[in-house]
């Protein structure tokens, strides 16, 4: 059994042991952060983002973490990462031994309470064991999964220590009978047959007790039949064996087999439960009551330490509010023994139920913000509690909600203002102080603080750090070449959305001021949304931005004069674009050539050439694929030619009609450096654009008018012909198929012999 020979217990290890593996092909989002604005993960398929700060780990290193410098902490940190800081800021630091804790935990080297051993690697070091006996077939590979409650369910059957124990208790007898004893090979025969009901065999496979058995291997067979009715799910046998055991004086597993007894109830409570119900009340009671009396019993106390663990998981599951208010004293000691062990419980019980206390609730406190739950009531209560404490945690979560309106605003300034440089608090109190002067209009107090932090070189800033920073200035910039300044960030890391990675590198890189840059979500809807195209023609003329951001703002503003009939301003940019993307240049040839009133068909049949065109830049990493080419995620000719961050098609259905073609964002402000005449034109272009809609419909209709008004022109079926692809790869909605066909019955009635009309065998 896996807890053979002394297994750590624990609330974390046992919910390990009784994880239910649900085989699904759904992946699961995660709620986007205003304060890492591009951190976030979707449902698939998945596109690469640019991670320009973690939103739920510290963008300092694990280690420099545990040993207390916070860094900026964010209201959506995961708890394992909070319960730390909340020491910190309660001036308990960690010992040498919890910070190498907290580093185990963070990292997910925690496998089944075994440090890094997995199951399947435990189960090659029995296999290996067992070798030493001469005679014996070959080992084989046990499946150490069992089926659930449902076919879509599997369960940790048998953990690591199972075997880990089953080897060590065989270098043990070796050690005492000698490897050609035949009651040695016997007792291997017996654990093998234990171990083949790991995977949930139908009838339970129990090893036979020869009668010419020694005795004292006698008393292992007997533990060995109680460990196989338990991994043969039959509880009740299980249990009545171990207690037989516990009552046979002479028996080695004499002081264990009450603890395993126990062990058999709450893996029964926890398994053999009604639908709908967490676990079975009355047998987890017993098991509770038994686990008492072991440590009432002086006489037991070689299993005290298991018991007191595994007591505190029933707890966890039969009073959770108790429980936590055990571990939270328990984590709060200075020298806390158990610390890993703590900071796992806590951390599952806090994710798994509803708890409440002085460190639950924090934490509470700051995840309603990060989730965007956070109301006047949390800010409030949390307020309320700092005004009650005085204590550092409360004031980091008073700043976290406040806002910038708040009657009681000037005393929590005044008390962070007083938050000295050697803090672990500081760099996250002076943070939250410039972004409650921006919301407050203090815009010039916030553009110095933000850049007195962004020179001093003995922050030492990382990538996250120095661009959470970064986000706040690009707010408050004095002039357009102050903001184009900081518009860019650079990316610490690729999200490929696949999985949420457990844990940041073990060493951030530090900020590095010439890495190359992108534009964060607030950039990107301030050129979309809240600059004219001049100003956008402006930017891409600029060297202060990077290259490529360079040649993306040259690729929206020309697509955006072309959708606005501007195109004094579409032949404006050529020159720079022929510096920016020769290629592209090139193809625009007859765009250049072409006479006023044919200038806006031939640019349209540029964009339908390139479904890469987009009048609008996107936060993060540009389109991935060339302009030319079909993206495979869809990201080809938009859903809204005023959207903000080009949201890709699946999106675009979930939006409300009355949704549609609106300023989603209408609470950002337009710059302050943005001049009145500035800000009117922008609302005008943005009203144009928002009338045009998904692009496939747009520019099919307007390919269909062209071709009525021009049937002569030699471009239309190569257009009608490009129309009609991009209904098939671009963002579409209800009407894309009218639009299609109609392009399509065009094409075909009246340019029966083009190359294009052959080319176009379906429409979508």
């Amino acid at each position: 059994m896996d807890t053979e020979n002394g297994a750590q217990g624990g609330f974390w290890s046992a919910k390990v042991e009784l994880t239910v593996i649900r085989r699904s092909t759904i992946a699961l989002g995660f709620l986007l952060l205003l304060f890492c604005p591009t951190f976030v993960y979707t449902c698939g398929p998945y596109a690469d983002t640019a991670v320009f700060c973690y939103a739920n780990f510290p963008n300092v290193s694990p280690k420099e973490f545990a040993q207390g410098k916070l860094g900026i902490l964010l209201p959506g940190f995961y708890p394992r990462y909070l319960i730390v800081a909340y020491r910190y800021l309660m001036g308990v630091p960690l010992t040498a031994d919890q910070q190498a804790a907290a580093l185990s935990v963070w990292r997910g080297d925690l496998k089944n309470g075994n440090g890094s051993v997995s199951p399947e690697d435990a189960l090659t070091k029995w296999l290996s064991s067992r070798k030493q006996v001469p005679g014996l077939a070959a080992g084989e590979q046990v499946d150490v999964y069992a089926p659930g409650s449902s076919p879509y369910e599997k369960f940790l059957n048998c953990p690591a220590n199972a075997f880990l124990s089953a080897a060590r208790t065989l270098d043990q007898r070796i050690g005492s009978f000698g490897l050609q004893n035949p009651d040695v090979k016997e007792w291997v025969a017996g654990q093998d047959t234990v171990f083949e009901n790991c995977p949930g065999v139908a009838a339970p496979r129990i090893p036979e007790t020869p009668a010419s058995m020694n005795a004292a291997l006698r008393a292992d067979r007997a533990y060995q039949v109680a460990a196989a009715w338990f991994y043969a799910r039959k509880y009740d046998e299980a249990t009545a064996r171990f207690d037989a055991i516990a009552r046979d004086t002479t028996s080695p597993w004499a002081q264990l087999a009450p603890y395993l007894a126990a062990r058999c109830l709450i893996r029964k409570a926890s398994l053999l439960h009604k639908e709908n119900e967490g676990f079975d009340a009355a047998t987890m009671k017993e098991a509770k009551l038994r686990l008492e009396k072991i440590v009432q019993n002086p006489a037991l106390a070689g299993v005290h330490e298991m018991a007191r663990s595994m007591l505190g998981f029933v707890l966890a599951h039969t009073d959770p509010a108790e429980r936590a208010a055990q571990l939270e004293g328990d984590l709060m000691k200075q020298k806390d023994a158990n610390f890993l062990q703590d900071l796992l419980d806590f951390a599952e019980l806090y994710n798994s139920s509803q708890v409440n206390g002085g460190l639950a609730d924090w934490i509470k406190a700051a995840n309603s913000v990060a989730e965007s739950n956070a109301n006047a009531q949390d800010s409030s209560s949390a307020l309320n509690q700092w005004k009650r404490s005085k204590n550092l945690p409360w004031l980091i979560a008073a700043l976290f909600s406040i806002h910038a309106d708040n009657a009681d605003l000037p005393q929590i300034i005044s008390a962070a203002e007083r938050i000295p440089p050697d803090s672990p608090a500081y760099l996250t109190v002076r943070y939250y102080l410039a972004r409650l002067n921006i919301a407050g209009g203090k815009t010039v107090e916030a553009r110095v603080e933000l850049d007195r932090l962004l020179s001093d070189a003995n922050l030492d800033l990382t990538t996250g750090e120095r661009n959470l920073l970064i986000s706040e200035r690009q707010k408050v910039a004095r002039d357009f070449a102050d903001f184009l300044k900081f518009a860019t960030e650079p990316s610490l890391a690729i999200d490929s959305g696949m999985d949420e990675p457990f844990a940041p590198p073990e060493q951030p890189a530090a900020a590095d001021k010439n890495a190359p840059g992108y534009f964060d979500a607030y950039v990107a809807k301030i050129f979309d949304q809240r600059m004219p195209l001049s100003m956008i023609q402006q930017a891409a003329n600029s060297t202060q931005l990077p290259f490529l951001m360079r040649r993306e703002l040259v690729h929206a503003a020309w697509t955006r004069a072309v959708l606005l009939d501007d195109h004094k301003s579409g032949m404006g940019l050529q020159e720079l674009i022929q510096s920016l993307d020769p290629p592209l240049w090139k193809e625009m040839s007859a765009y250049r050539n072409a006479a006023e009133d044919q200038k806006k068909f031939m640019g349209l049949l540029i964009v339908l050439k390139n479904p890469g065109l987009r009048p609008y830049v996107v936060n993060g990493l540009p389109r991935k694929t060339t302009l030319g080419a079909i993206d495979d995620l869809r990201e080809n000719w938009w859903c809204d030619a005023a959207d903000t961050e080009g949201e890709i098609f699946w999106k675009w259905e979930s939006l409300p009609q009355d949704a549609r073609s609106k300023d989603l964002d209408a609470g950002i402000p337009f710059p302050e450096f943005e001049s009145e005449p500035e800000r009117s034109q922008a609302k005008a272009e943005l009203e144009a654009l928002a009338k045009i809609g998904p692009a496939p419909n747009y520019l099919s209709q307007q390919v269909i008018d062209w071709a009525h008004s021009h049937p002569d022109d030699s471009y239309v079926p190569e257009a009608l012909h490009w129309a009609i692809r991009s209904t098939r790869y671009g963002c579409t909605d209800k009407q894309t198929t009218t639009y299609s066909k109609a392009a399509f019955d065009l094409l075909h009635e009246r340019y029966p012999h083009s190359e294009w009309t052959a080319r176009t065998k379906y429409h979508y």
